[in-house]
């Protein structure tokens, strides 16, 4: 990615001078639209006020590049660095054995975004105490951190994507430091935990210090880690020419945690077969099933010219299911039908795996259709 392709004039004043407090510079002196800032060695122009967006931008790409000079560092790296001050950042790259370097297969790329996402999504759940899908203010809460996640840009010559988590809140007046928003670090810490145990469990099946396959599985249900974890990274190391995933996370400097860790992790190809072994017994043992559901859709995001969004289905059959409220995403003429139906009250039929709490679940929609020849419910 070149540097102009970076969107540094989204970088505010604010972050600006934290992003300088974080590196030890120290203020030399100030003009009406910029401060100079000294390492104690070399001095650095920063902007102090926007007042022309494009000019504010070379200013920012300047400094960049200075930056760059002095450390030995690609500019990009120090432009990302910059863009994302006030977060931690992680990052997922994939290898595989591709026709083009730097590049994977449209599916695997797909699998890794979504892997990402479900990754993030167990995080905050268990730390909310939110059961998977469940709806309401704690569920709501999940989806609003969700939505605060941003996708950086990619490293040059790999397959990387960043995670952009914002942990320094920088509406504060206090542009020291910000006000440091503790869950959302958590959270990421929550999902490097739970990604590392992952690893060693499997690590020490195929070494041969772990029995079988159900004692791996209960090792990992006992530590709070849900199967669809296990599963999304077998989903991206699904591909025939898949290498290896490896995350890494690098923490806002502006919070400073000595405990925090910063090993790599790394799934290699040969992990991929165990983890789809251990999923299957980790959704037994958890009771996740494929199932069909019949019932109403309760709510759902309605927006005109929407190909997809969230429904929630309130479950009348089977019996051992009746009265609970399942969540799920639809895309495309599903979406469209639960749109018709939630509109006009029929009754639908969703296929597929069911996670579920004693109110509520989450469902992996294979199937979604509106039961025919039946009239609005009563």
């Amino acid at each position: 990615m070149k540097l102009a392709d970076i969107p540094l004039h989204r970088v505010t004043v604010p972050e600006l001078h934290a992003y300088g407090l974080s590196r030890g510079w120290q203020i030399a002196r100030e003009r009406s639209t910029y401060k100079i800032w000294t390492d104690g060695a070399q001095e650095f122009m920063v902007p102090s006020t926007v007042i022309n967006e494009e000019a504010y931008a070379e200013a920012l790409q300047s400094l960049v590049l200075k930056v760059s000079r002095l450390e030995q560092r690609g500019p990009d790296d120090v432009a990302l660095e910059l863009l994302s001050v006030g977060s931690d950042r992680v990052n997922l790259s994939l290898s595989s054995r591709s026709l083009y370097p730097g590049t994977v297969k449209l599916r695997d790329g797909v699998a890794l975004i979504e892997g990402a996402l479900e990754f993030y999504r167990a995080a905050v759940e268990t730390k909310t105490g939110v059961a998977p899908g469940r709806r309401g203010r704690k569920g709501g809460a999940v989806d609003s951190f969700l939505d605060g996640l941003v996708l950086g840009p990619s490293e040059p010559s790999s397959y990387s994507v960043w995670i952009l988590c914002r942990v320094i809140d920088f509406s504060s007046d206090l542009l020291v430091k910000g006000k440091v928003d503790e869950f959302s670090r958590q959270v990421t810490r929550k999902m490097y935990d739970d990604l590392s145990f992952v690893r060693l469990v499997v690590a020490e099946f195929i070494e041969g210090k772990q029995a079988d396959f159900e004692a791996a599985a209960e090792r990992l249900v006992e530590a709070g880690i849900r199967p669809f974890l296990c599963e999304s990274l077998a989903e991206i190391g699904a591909s025939e020419i898949f290498d290896c995933l490896n995350l890494r996370v690098e923490w806002s400097s502006l919070a400073v945690d000595e405990t925090l860790p910063s090993k790599p992790i790394e799934f290699v190809s040969t992990y991929v077969p165990y983890l789809k072994h251990i999923t299957k017994v980790m959704k037994k043992r958890l009771h996740v099933q494929s199932i069909k559901l019949f019932g109403n859709v309760e709510r759902l995001n309605k927006r005109e010219g929407q190909q997809k969004g969230k429904v929630a289905l309130r479950v009348s059959l089977p019996r051992e299911c009746e009265g609970l409220l399942v969540s799920f995403v639809l895309f495309g003429k599903s979406y469209h039908d639960a749109v018709v139906a939630h509109d006009q009250g029929l009754l639908v039929c969703a296929t597929g795996e069911l996670d579920r709490s004693a109110e509520t679940g989450k469902m992996r929609v294979e199937s979604f259709e509106v039961v025919k020849g039946v009239g609005p419910a009563a």
